[in-house]
Protein backbone atom coordinates (compact mmCIF):
# COMPACT_ATOMS: atom_id res chain seq x y z
CA UNK A 1 0.00 0.00 0.00
CA UNK A 2 1.88 3.33 -0.89
CA UNK A 3 2.75 5.47 1.72
CA UNK A 4 1.07 8.89 1.62
CA UNK A 5 3.21 11.91 2.66
CA UNK A 6 1.17 14.88 3.05
CA UNK A 7 2.73 18.19 1.38
CA UNK A 8 2.41 21.39 3.37
CA UNK A 9 3.42 24.66 1.36
CA UNK A 10 6.64 25.35 0.72
CA UNK A 11 8.91 27.39 2.77
CA UNK A 12 8.34 31.15 2.09
CA UNK A 13 12.05 32.22 0.92
CA UNK A 14 11.18 35.44 1.85
CA UNK A 15 10.86 34.78 5.41
CA UNK A 16 14.46 33.55 4.96
CA UNK A 17 15.58 36.91 3.81
CA UNK A 18 14.27 38.52 6.79
CA UNK A 19 16.80 40.77 8.80
CA UNK A 20 18.00 38.84 12.41
CA UNK A 21 15.93 39.13 15.10
CA UNK A 22 16.86 40.97 18.53
CA UNK A 23 17.20 37.58 20.15
CA UNK A 24 19.54 36.87 17.64
CA UNK A 25 21.55 40.33 18.17
CA UNK A 26 21.73 39.83 22.19
CA UNK A 27 23.26 36.33 21.63
CA UNK A 28 26.00 37.46 19.13
CA UNK A 29 26.34 40.91 21.56
CA UNK A 30 27.12 37.76 24.57
CA UNK A 31 28.99 36.21 22.35
CA UNK A 32 31.19 39.06 21.63
CA UNK A 33 31.20 40.37 25.21
CA UNK A 34 32.52 36.22 26.51
CA UNK A 35 35.42 36.41 23.83
CA UNK A 36 36.45 39.62 24.57
CA UNK A 37 36.83 39.03 28.49
CA UNK A 38 38.43 35.21 27.34
CA UNK A 39 41.14 37.62 25.22
CA UNK A 40 41.67 39.74 27.82
CA UNK A 41 42.34 37.15 30.26
CA UNK A 42 44.53 35.57 27.76
CA UNK A 43 46.11 38.72 28.03
CA UNK A 44 46.31 39.41 31.67
CA UNK A 45 48.31 36.29 32.13
CA UNK A 46 50.98 36.78 29.09
CA UNK A 47 52.07 39.76 31.42
CA UNK A 48 51.25 42.56 29.54
CA UNK A 49 51.17 45.88 31.26
CA UNK A 50 48.42 46.72 33.90
CA UNK A 51 47.81 50.39 32.24
CA UNK A 52 47.87 49.02 28.54
CA UNK A 53 45.81 46.13 29.51
CA UNK A 54 43.35 48.39 31.89
CA UNK A 55 43.42 50.74 28.74
CA UNK A 56 42.43 47.30 26.38
CA UNK A 57 39.58 46.96 28.83
CA UNK A 58 38.35 50.16 28.34
CA UNK A 59 37.90 49.99 24.73
CA UNK A 60 35.82 46.86 25.15
CA UNK A 61 33.64 47.87 27.72
CA UNK A 62 32.67 51.28 25.27
CA UNK A 63 32.59 48.98 22.18
CA UNK A 64 30.25 45.98 23.51
CA UNK A 65 28.38 48.29 25.80
CA UNK A 66 28.50 50.94 23.37
CA UNK A 67 29.05 53.80 25.97
CA UNK A 68 30.80 56.55 24.54
CA UNK A 69 32.96 56.93 28.32
CA UNK A 70 34.52 54.35 30.30
CA UNK A 71 36.85 54.65 33.57
CA UNK A 72 38.84 52.26 35.78
CA UNK A 73 39.60 54.37 39.07
CA UNK A 74 41.71 53.13 42.22
CA UNK A 75 41.07 54.14 45.84
CA UNK A 76 44.06 54.72 47.91
CA UNK A 77 44.16 55.69 51.65
CA UNK A 78 40.75 57.13 50.89
CA UNK A 79 41.73 58.82 47.65
CA UNK A 80 40.23 58.25 44.33
CA UNK A 81 43.10 57.80 41.24
CA UNK A 82 42.22 57.24 37.62
CA UNK A 83 44.18 54.35 36.49
CA UNK A 84 43.00 54.39 32.58
CA UNK A 85 40.00 56.59 31.16
CA UNK A 86 38.65 56.58 28.01
CA UNK A 87 36.62 59.52 26.29
CA UNK A 88 36.85 61.32 29.39
CA UNK A 89 39.81 63.13 31.45
CA UNK A 90 39.80 62.90 35.24
CA UNK A 91 41.82 65.41 37.12
CA UNK A 92 44.67 63.73 39.16
CA UNK A 93 42.45 63.15 42.57
CA UNK A 94 39.07 62.88 42.64
CA UNK A 95 36.76 63.33 45.75
CA UNK A 96 34.99 60.46 45.57
CA UNK A 97 33.69 57.47 47.47
CA UNK A 98 31.94 59.97 49.88
CA UNK A 99 28.82 59.04 51.67
CA UNK A 100 25.84 59.97 49.46
CA UNK A 101 27.46 59.48 45.98
CA UNK A 102 27.16 56.37 43.55
CA UNK A 103 31.14 55.50 44.89
CA UNK A 104 30.87 55.83 48.82
CA UNK A 105 27.30 53.39 48.11
CA UNK A 106 29.43 51.18 46.05
CA UNK A 107 32.74 50.92 48.25
CA UNK A 108 30.13 50.52 51.35
CA UNK A 109 28.39 48.11 49.84
CA UNK A 110 30.06 46.02 47.61
CA UNK A 111 27.30 45.41 45.22
CA UNK A 112 27.15 46.75 41.45
CA UNK A 113 25.58 50.40 41.29
CA UNK A 114 23.49 51.34 38.31
CA UNK A 115 21.89 54.88 37.32
CA UNK A 116 20.03 55.16 34.88
CA UNK A 117 19.53 58.76 35.08
CA UNK A 118 21.37 61.26 37.64
CA UNK A 119 18.80 63.97 37.92
CA UNK A 120 15.62 61.69 38.56
CA UNK A 121 17.87 59.37 41.42
CA UNK A 122 16.61 59.98 44.73
CA UNK A 123 19.52 57.70 46.43
CA UNK A 124 22.33 60.56 45.63
CA UNK A 125 22.54 64.04 46.31
CA UNK A 126 25.81 64.71 43.65
CA UNK A 127 28.55 62.19 42.03
CA UNK A 128 32.18 63.74 41.59
CA UNK A 129 33.10 61.04 39.31
CA UNK A 130 29.47 61.71 36.73
CA UNK A 131 29.86 65.47 37.11
CA UNK A 132 33.42 65.43 36.39
CA UNK A 133 33.01 63.41 33.12
CA UNK A 134 29.87 65.23 32.03
CA UNK A 135 27.55 61.98 32.61
CA UNK A 136 24.08 61.43 33.84
CA UNK A 137 24.42 57.33 33.73
CA UNK A 138 26.32 54.67 34.84
CA UNK A 139 27.07 51.34 35.83
CA UNK A 140 29.61 50.39 38.22
CA UNK A 141 31.17 47.46 39.66
CA UNK A 142 34.29 46.63 42.14
CA UNK A 143 37.97 45.76 41.31
CA UNK A 144 38.75 43.81 44.43
CA UNK A 145 42.34 42.08 44.20
CA UNK A 146 42.62 41.94 48.58
CA UNK A 147 40.57 43.02 51.39
CA UNK A 148 42.60 46.78 51.45
CA UNK A 149 43.50 46.56 47.28
CA UNK A 150 40.09 48.60 45.84
CA UNK A 151 39.73 49.70 42.38
CA UNK A 152 36.30 50.68 40.37
CA UNK A 153 35.13 50.10 36.53
CA UNK A 154 32.69 51.76 35.13
CA UNK A 155 30.70 52.38 32.20
CA UNK A 156 29.78 56.17 31.36
CA UNK A 157 26.91 57.52 29.23
CA UNK A 158 26.03 61.41 28.39
CA UNK A 159 22.47 60.49 27.54
CA UNK A 160 20.36 58.59 30.41
CA UNK A 161 20.08 55.07 29.67
CA UNK A 162 19.39 51.48 30.81
CA UNK A 163 22.16 48.95 31.73
CA UNK A 164 20.77 45.34 31.67
CA UNK A 165 21.80 42.57 34.37
CA UNK A 166 23.69 41.01 31.30
CA UNK A 167 25.47 44.24 30.91
CA UNK A 168 26.32 44.39 34.56
CA UNK A 169 27.84 40.61 34.24
CA UNK A 170 30.11 41.57 31.44
CA UNK A 171 31.37 44.75 33.44
CA UNK A 172 32.20 42.59 36.61
CA UNK A 173 34.11 39.92 34.15
CA UNK A 174 36.17 42.16 32.90
CA UNK A 175 36.68 43.49 36.28
CA UNK A 176 37.67 39.90 37.80
CA UNK A 177 40.36 39.72 34.62
CA UNK A 178 41.37 43.51 35.79
CA UNK A 179 41.83 42.81 39.51
CA UNK A 180 44.04 39.38 38.88
CA UNK A 181 46.33 41.73 36.47
CA UNK A 182 46.49 44.26 39.75
CA UNK A 183 47.40 41.46 42.07
CA UNK A 184 49.89 39.70 39.83
CA UNK A 185 51.05 43.23 39.50
CA UNK A 186 51.31 44.22 43.04
CA UNK A 187 52.71 40.40 44.29
CA UNK A 188 55.45 41.32 41.14
CA UNK A 189 56.24 44.53 43.35
CA UNK A 190 56.37 43.29 46.40
CA UNK A 191 58.62 40.78 45.28
CA UNK A 192 61.11 43.17 43.94
CA UNK A 193 60.57 45.31 46.68
CA UNK A 194 61.46 43.18 49.06
CA UNK A 195 64.57 41.71 46.48
CA UNK A 196 65.52 44.99 46.73
CA UNK A 197 65.38 45.23 50.54
CA UNK A 198 67.15 42.15 51.13
CA UNK A 199 70.09 42.82 48.50
CA UNK A 200 70.35 46.33 50.63
CA UNK A 201 69.95 44.59 53.89
CA UNK A 202 72.77 41.81 52.84
CA UNK A 203 75.08 44.59 51.68
CA UNK A 204 74.66 46.61 54.79
CA UNK A 205 75.32 43.02 56.80
CA UNK A 206 78.39 42.59 54.63
CA UNK A 207 79.40 46.35 55.42
CA UNK A 208 78.91 45.92 59.26
CA UNK A 209 80.79 41.89 59.02
CA UNK A 210 83.58 43.88 57.89
CA UNK A 211 83.93 46.77 60.08
CA UNK A 212 83.01 44.40 62.55
CA UNK A 213 85.99 42.23 61.72
CA UNK A 214 87.98 45.57 61.02
CA UNK A 215 87.33 46.74 64.68
CA UNK A 216 88.24 42.97 66.03
CA UNK A 217 91.30 43.35 64.24
CA UNK A 218 92.37 46.77 65.35
CA UNK A 219 91.14 45.24 69.08
CA UNK A 220 93.67 42.13 68.48
CA UNK A 221 96.51 44.55 67.73
CA UNK A 222 95.99 46.75 69.92
CA UNK A 223 96.11 44.26 72.77
CA UNK A 224 99.51 42.93 71.01
CA UNK A 225 100.49 46.04 71.37
CA UNK A 226 99.48 46.90 74.48
CA UNK A 227 102.02 44.03 75.48
CA UNK A 228 104.79 44.88 73.94
CA UNK A 229 104.59 48.56 75.58
CA UNK A 230 104.65 46.79 78.74
CA UNK A 231 107.44 44.46 78.15
CA UNK A 232 109.04 47.55 76.81
CA UNK A 233 108.01 50.46 79.36
CA UNK A 234 110.10 48.40 82.18
CA UNK A 235 112.97 48.20 79.82
CA UNK A 236 112.74 52.02 79.46
CA UNK A 237 112.33 52.60 82.81
CA UNK A 238 115.39 51.38 84.10
CA UNK A 239 117.57 52.91 80.77
CA UNK A 240 115.96 56.23 82.06
CA UNK A 241 116.35 56.48 85.71
CA UNK A 242 120.14 54.62 85.39
CA UNK A 243 121.17 57.55 83.12
CA UNK A 244 119.15 60.16 84.59
CA UNK A 245 120.97 58.72 87.96
CA UNK A 246 124.24 59.13 86.37
CA UNK A 247 123.84 62.33 85.29
CA UNK A 248 123.59 63.51 88.45
CA UNK A 249 126.80 62.33 89.74
CA UNK A 250 128.80 63.86 87.00
CA UNK A 251 130.00 67.74 86.80
CA UNK A 252 127.52 69.66 84.07
CA UNK A 253 130.18 70.29 81.08
CA UNK A 254 133.56 69.48 79.99
CA UNK A 255 132.75 65.43 80.20
CA UNK A 256 132.71 63.18 77.49
CA UNK A 257 130.67 60.60 79.01
CA UNK A 258 127.93 62.80 79.97
CA UNK A 259 127.59 63.68 76.14
CA UNK A 260 127.22 59.88 75.79
CA UNK A 261 125.17 59.01 78.78
CA UNK A 262 122.58 62.61 77.08
CA UNK A 263 122.60 60.58 74.04
CA UNK A 264 121.41 57.56 75.71
CA UNK A 265 118.83 59.44 77.17
CA UNK A 266 117.57 61.55 74.01
CA UNK A 267 116.62 57.93 71.94
CA UNK A 268 115.35 56.38 75.59
CA UNK A 269 113.13 59.24 75.45
CA UNK A 270 111.89 59.14 71.84
CA UNK A 271 111.47 55.30 72.81
CA UNK A 272 109.11 56.37 75.34
CA UNK A 273 107.14 58.56 73.28
CA UNK A 274 106.40 55.63 70.61
CA UNK A 275 105.50 53.13 73.63
CA UNK A 276 102.83 56.07 74.08
CA UNK A 277 101.62 56.10 71.06
CA UNK A 278 100.80 52.01 71.44
CA UNK A 279 99.05 52.59 74.30
CA UNK A 280 97.31 55.52 73.03
CA UNK A 281 96.31 52.77 70.20
CA UNK A 282 95.57 49.87 72.49
CA UNK A 283 93.55 51.82 74.83
CA UNK A 284 95.51 51.11 78.25
CA UNK A 285 96.91 54.64 78.53
CA UNK A 286 96.14 56.38 82.31
CA UNK A 287 93.26 59.32 81.04
CA UNK A 288 92.70 62.52 83.46
CA UNK A 289 89.26 63.41 82.52
CA UNK A 290 87.51 66.40 83.16
CA UNK A 291 84.52 68.21 81.39
CA UNK A 292 86.02 70.53 78.80
CA UNK A 293 84.59 72.45 75.55
CA UNK A 294 85.76 71.37 72.48
CA UNK A 295 85.00 74.53 70.76
CA UNK A 296 87.08 76.02 73.09
CA UNK A 297 89.89 73.28 72.64
CA UNK A 298 90.38 73.70 68.79
CA UNK A 299 90.51 77.57 69.13
CA UNK A 300 92.80 77.31 71.79
CA UNK A 301 95.18 75.00 69.12
CA UNK A 302 94.36 76.94 66.04
CA UNK A 303 97.86 79.19 66.45
CA UNK A 304 99.82 76.36 66.28
CA UNK A 305 98.09 74.23 63.82
CA UNK A 306 98.44 77.63 61.57
CA UNK A 307 101.94 77.33 61.96
CA UNK A 308 102.91 73.69 61.34
CA UNK A 309 100.44 73.43 58.67
CA UNK A 310 102.07 76.21 55.92
CA UNK A 311 101.33 79.25 54.58
CA UNK A 312 99.63 77.54 51.78
CA UNK A 313 97.09 75.56 53.38
CA UNK A 314 93.88 77.75 54.21
CA UNK A 315 92.65 76.68 57.72
CA UNK A 316 89.00 77.22 57.79
CA UNK A 317 86.93 76.62 61.44
CA UNK A 318 83.26 76.30 62.02
CA UNK A 319 82.26 76.15 65.79
CA UNK A 320 78.81 74.97 66.96
CA UNK A 321 77.28 75.23 70.64
CA UNK A 322 76.74 73.09 73.39
CA UNK A 323 79.73 70.90 72.60
CA UNK A 324 80.85 70.18 75.96
CA UNK A 325 82.60 66.45 76.32
CA UNK A 326 84.52 64.65 79.75
CA UNK A 327 88.01 63.92 77.87
CA UNK A 328 91.32 64.28 79.03
CA UNK A 329 92.15 67.66 77.48
CA UNK A 330 95.71 66.33 76.45
CA UNK A 331 94.39 64.18 74.64
CA UNK A 332 92.00 65.03 72.96
CA UNK A 333 94.38 67.91 71.93
CA UNK A 334 96.42 64.82 70.70
CA UNK A 335 93.75 64.21 68.54
CA UNK A 336 92.78 67.41 67.21
CA UNK A 337 96.77 67.66 65.97
CA UNK A 338 97.23 64.03 64.73
CA UNK A 339 94.09 64.28 62.38
CA UNK A 340 95.57 68.13 61.47
CA UNK A 341 98.97 66.93 60.46
CA UNK A 342 97.44 63.85 58.83
CA UNK A 343 95.27 66.43 56.06
CA UNK A 344 98.33 68.37 56.09
CA UNK A 345 100.64 65.48 54.43
CA UNK A 346 97.15 64.89 52.30
CA UNK A 347 97.43 68.10 50.30
CA UNK A 348 100.86 68.79 49.43
CA UNK A 349 100.31 71.24 47.05
CA UNK A 350 97.82 73.40 49.26
CA UNK A 351 94.40 73.22 49.83
CA UNK A 352 91.74 73.87 52.42
CA UNK A 353 91.48 72.28 56.28
CA UNK A 354 88.27 72.61 57.92
CA UNK A 355 87.98 71.88 61.32
CA UNK A 356 83.45 71.88 62.44
CA UNK A 357 82.05 71.19 66.05
CA UNK A 358 78.40 70.57 66.50
CA UNK A 359 75.98 68.02 67.97
CA UNK A 360 73.81 65.31 66.38
CA UNK A 361 71.64 62.82 67.92
CA UNK A 362 72.29 59.09 67.25
CA UNK A 363 70.16 56.10 67.01
CA UNK A 364 71.29 52.53 68.46
CA UNK A 365 70.62 51.37 64.18
CA UNK A 366 73.21 54.60 63.30
CA UNK A 367 76.30 52.38 65.20
CA UNK A 368 76.17 49.38 62.76
CA UNK A 369 75.77 51.39 59.64
CA UNK A 370 78.26 54.26 60.44
CA UNK A 371 81.03 52.54 62.88
CA UNK A 372 80.15 48.63 62.58
CA UNK A 373 79.53 48.32 65.92
CA UNK A 374 76.21 48.55 68.79
CA UNK A 375 76.09 52.49 70.23
CA UNK A 376 74.74 54.01 72.95
CA UNK A 377 71.63 56.09 71.86
CA UNK A 378 71.59 59.94 72.60
CA UNK A 379 73.37 63.02 71.89
CA UNK A 380 77.06 63.60 70.52
CA UNK A 381 79.39 65.85 69.99
CA UNK A 382 80.85 65.65 66.39
CA UNK A 383 84.19 67.01 65.63
CA UNK A 384 85.23 67.43 61.91
CA UNK A 385 88.41 67.59 59.99
CA UNK A 386 88.10 68.12 56.39
CA UNK A 387 90.97 68.34 53.80
CA UNK A 388 90.76 68.77 50.30
CA UNK A 389 93.90 66.77 49.45
CA UNK A 390 94.83 63.43 47.60
CA UNK A 391 92.36 61.60 48.91
CA UNK A 392 92.16 57.29 49.89
CA UNK A 393 91.25 54.15 47.95
CA UNK A 394 89.22 51.30 49.52
CA UNK A 395 92.44 49.18 50.45
CA UNK A 396 93.81 52.37 52.80
CA UNK A 397 90.26 52.91 53.88
CA UNK A 398 90.28 49.81 55.23
CA UNK A 399 93.63 49.54 57.05
CA UNK A 400 94.02 53.69 58.05
CA UNK A 401 93.46 53.11 61.58
CA UNK A 402 96.31 49.94 61.89
CA UNK A 403 99.23 50.92 63.98
CA UNK A 404 102.46 50.93 61.67
CA UNK A 405 100.60 51.06 58.51
CA UNK A 406 101.48 54.38 55.95
CA UNK A 407 101.04 55.51 52.53
CA UNK A 408 104.70 57.81 53.08
CA UNK A 409 107.82 57.17 51.84
CA UNK A 410 110.28 55.47 54.82
CA UNK A 411 111.16 57.63 56.96
CA UNK A 412 108.97 59.98 56.78
CA UNK A 413 106.02 58.69 59.31
CA UNK A 414 105.74 55.93 62.17
CA UNK A 415 101.77 55.08 60.98
CA UNK A 416 101.13 55.80 64.29
CA UNK A 417 98.93 59.13 64.38
CA UNK A 418 95.87 57.91 63.52
CA UNK A 419 96.12 54.70 64.77
CA UNK A 420 97.05 56.84 68.14
CA UNK A 421 93.77 58.90 67.32
CA UNK A 422 91.33 56.00 67.25
CA UNK A 423 92.46 54.64 70.40
CA UNK A 424 92.35 57.81 71.96
CA UNK A 425 88.39 58.33 71.08
CA UNK A 426 87.88 55.11 71.74
CA UNK A 427 89.17 55.14 75.38
CA UNK A 428 87.30 58.46 76.03
CA UNK A 429 83.76 56.45 75.08
CA UNK A 430 83.35 57.94 71.73
CA UNK A 431 83.63 56.62 68.28
CA UNK A 432 85.18 57.66 64.68
CA UNK A 433 85.03 56.99 60.93
CA UNK A 434 86.35 58.42 57.73
CA UNK A 435 84.99 58.60 54.36
CA UNK A 436 87.30 59.53 51.09
CA UNK A 437 87.48 59.01 47.35
CA UNK A 438 90.84 59.60 45.55
CA UNK A 439 91.16 62.97 44.72
CA UNK A 440 88.38 64.09 46.68
CA UNK A 441 89.83 64.39 49.79
CA UNK A 442 88.95 62.77 53.18
CA UNK A 443 86.67 63.67 56.30
CA UNK A 444 87.35 62.39 60.00
CA UNK A 445 83.93 62.29 62.06
CA UNK A 446 84.49 61.60 65.92
CA UNK A 447 81.49 61.89 67.97
CA UNK A 448 82.52 61.88 72.01
CA UNK A 449 79.15 61.57 74.38
CA UNK A 450 77.37 65.13 75.40
CA UNK A 451 78.74 65.73 78.92
CA UNK A 452 76.70 68.00 81.27
CA UNK A 453 78.57 70.77 83.61
CA UNK A 454 80.23 73.12 82.85
CA UNK A 455 83.59 73.45 81.44
CA UNK A 456 86.37 73.25 83.85
CA UNK A 457 89.50 75.15 83.80
CA UNK A 458 92.94 74.43 85.55
CA UNK A 459 95.67 77.05 85.72
CA UNK A 460 98.76 76.27 85.28
CA UNK A 461 101.31 74.98 88.94
CA UNK A 462 104.16 77.25 89.15
CA UNK A 463 107.53 75.48 89.23
CA UNK A 464 108.39 73.48 92.31
CA UNK A 465 111.29 72.93 94.31
CA UNK A 466 112.91 68.92 93.39
CA UNK A 467 110.90 66.97 96.33
CA UNK A 468 112.70 65.45 99.24
CA UNK A 469 112.16 62.35 101.16
CA UNK A 470 111.69 62.67 104.89
CA UNK A 471 113.10 59.18 105.76
CA UNK A 472 109.60 58.03 105.42
CA UNK A 473 109.66 54.29 104.74
CA UNK A 474 108.73 53.01 101.11
CA UNK A 475 108.06 49.69 100.27
CA UNK A 476 108.47 48.92 96.70
CA UNK A 477 107.43 45.83 95.11
CA UNK A 478 108.27 45.67 91.51
CA UNK A 479 108.92 41.76 89.84
CA UNK A 480 111.68 43.36 86.96
CA UNK A 481 115.17 43.15 88.55
CA UNK A 482 116.30 46.03 87.01
CA UNK A 483 113.26 48.65 87.33
CA UNK A 484 113.28 47.62 91.05
CA UNK A 485 116.84 48.49 91.46
CA UNK A 486 116.39 51.44 89.69
CA UNK A 487 113.69 52.76 91.45
CA UNK A 488 115.76 51.70 94.82
CA UNK A 489 118.00 54.36 93.50
CA UNK A 490 115.80 57.03 92.96
CA UNK A 491 113.89 56.59 96.07
CA UNK A 492 116.90 56.12 98.22
CA UNK A 493 118.79 59.33 97.08
CA UNK A 494 115.67 60.95 97.16
CA UNK A 495 115.63 60.58 101.03
CA UNK A 496 113.76 57.42 101.79
CA UNK A 497 114.40 54.57 103.35
CA UNK A 498 113.30 51.45 100.90
CA UNK A 499 112.20 48.25 101.57
CA UNK A 500 111.96 45.98 98.64
CA UNK A 501 109.98 42.78 97.26
CA UNK A 502 110.44 41.45 93.66
CA UNK A 503 106.36 40.02 94.12
CA UNK A 504 103.25 40.45 96.02
CA UNK A 505 103.70 37.13 98.11
CA UNK A 506 107.26 38.56 99.41
CA UNK A 507 105.56 41.84 99.73
CA UNK A 508 103.36 40.59 102.30
CA UNK A 509 106.21 38.92 104.14
CA UNK A 510 108.05 42.29 104.49
CA UNK A 511 105.00 43.70 105.64
CA UNK A 512 104.67 41.19 108.42
CA UNK A 513 108.09 42.37 109.24
CA UNK A 514 107.80 45.95 108.61
CA UNK A 515 108.79 48.62 111.99
CA UNK A 516 106.17 50.63 109.96
CA UNK A 517 105.45 51.21 106.54
CA UNK A 518 104.40 55.11 105.06
CA UNK A 519 104.10 54.14 100.99
CA UNK A 520 103.96 50.75 99.04
CA UNK A 521 105.24 51.72 95.59
CA UNK A 522 103.97 48.67 93.17
CA UNK A 523 103.71 47.33 90.04
CA UNK A 524 100.49 46.67 88.61
CA UNK A 525 101.06 43.75 86.29
CA UNK A 526 102.62 40.99 88.33
CA UNK A 527 102.34 37.12 88.06
CA UNK A 528 100.29 35.47 90.79
CA UNK A 529 99.23 38.03 92.88
CA UNK A 530 98.67 41.65 91.37
CA UNK A 531 99.57 45.23 93.02
CA UNK A 532 95.68 46.25 93.44
CA UNK A 533 95.09 42.82 94.51
CA UNK A 534 98.18 43.28 97.21
CA UNK A 535 97.03 46.70 98.22
CA UNK A 536 93.37 45.32 99.03
CA UNK A 537 94.48 42.90 101.50
CA UNK A 538 97.35 45.52 103.07
CA UNK A 539 94.74 47.89 103.55
CA UNK A 540 92.29 45.28 105.16
CA UNK A 541 95.00 45.40 107.99
CA UNK A 542 95.34 49.05 107.75
CA UNK A 543 92.70 51.20 105.67
CA UNK A 544 94.75 54.58 105.10
CA UNK A 545 98.23 53.39 103.94
CA UNK A 546 98.83 55.32 101.21
CA UNK A 547 99.57 52.94 97.64
CA UNK A 548 100.67 54.60 94.78
CA UNK A 549 100.71 52.09 91.46
CA UNK A 550 103.18 51.59 88.89
CA UNK A 551 102.78 50.20 85.40
CA UNK A 552 103.28 50.82 81.59
CA UNK A 553 99.74 49.08 80.57
CA UNK A 554 96.77 48.30 82.63
CA UNK A 555 93.86 46.54 81.66
CA UNK A 556 91.74 48.41 84.61
CA UNK A 557 89.71 50.58 83.32
CA UNK A 558 88.92 52.86 86.64
CA UNK A 559 92.68 53.00 86.83
CA UNK A 560 92.81 54.16 83.37
CA UNK A 561 89.67 56.78 83.65
CA UNK A 562 91.77 58.41 86.65
CA UNK A 563 89.38 56.52 88.73
CA UNK A 564 91.56 55.75 92.07
CA UNK A 565 89.95 55.01 95.62
CA UNK A 566 91.51 58.28 98.45
CA UNK A 567 94.58 57.73 99.42
CA UNK A 568 96.09 55.82 96.15
CA UNK A 569 98.03 57.06 93.23
CA UNK A 570 99.37 56.22 89.71
CA UNK A 571 102.66 56.80 87.95
CA UNK A 572 103.09 55.83 84.18
CA UNK A 573 106.11 54.23 83.38
CA UNK A 574 108.71 54.88 81.77
CA UNK A 575 109.17 57.47 84.82
CA UNK A 576 112.36 59.66 85.75
CA UNK A 577 113.80 59.34 89.16
CA UNK A 578 112.50 62.75 89.81
CA UNK A 579 109.08 62.21 88.83
CA UNK A 580 109.18 58.88 91.17
CA UNK A 581 110.20 61.10 94.06
CA UNK A 582 107.78 64.26 93.36
CA UNK A 583 105.18 61.27 93.01
CA UNK A 584 106.00 59.98 96.14
CA UNK A 585 106.41 63.32 97.83
CA UNK A 586 102.75 64.04 96.92
CA UNK A 587 101.55 60.78 98.04
CA UNK A 588 102.39 61.24 101.20
CA UNK A 589 101.60 64.71 101.64
CA UNK A 590 97.95 64.39 100.96
CA UNK A 591 96.04 64.15 103.97
CA UNK A 592 94.80 60.67 105.01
Amino acid sequence: MPIQIPMGNPLDASAAAQPATPALDELELRVRQQAAVARLGLRALSRVDLRVLADEVLAEVCRCLGTPMAAALEVRAGRTEPLAQRGIRFPVEIRGGTPGTPGGLLLAKRVPVVIEDLGTDARFTHSPVLEAAGARSCAAVLVEWGSESLATLTALDAQPRRFSPEDVDFLQSLANVLAAAMLREREEESRARLARERQEAEHALRQSEEKLRQSQKIEAIGRLAGGIAHDFNNLLTAILTTVQLALTELPAEGTPLRADLEDIRGAAEKAASLTRQLLAFSRRQVLRPRVLDLCAAVVDIQKMLARLIGEDIRLVSEMGEGCTVCADPGQIEQVILNLALNARDAMPAGGTLTLRTGTVELQHDDGLRMFGCPIQRGRYVKLTVEDTGAGMDEHTLQRVFEPFFTTKELGKGTGLGLATVYGIVKQSGGYIRVTSKVGQGSTFEVYLPVSPGDPSSTAREPPQEAPTGRGETVLLVEDEDAVRMAARKALSRGGFHVIEARNGEEALQRWRERTGVDLVVSDLVMPEMGGKELATRLREEEPSLKVLFTSGYTDDAGIRQGALAAGMGFLSKPFTPEALVRKAREMLDQAS
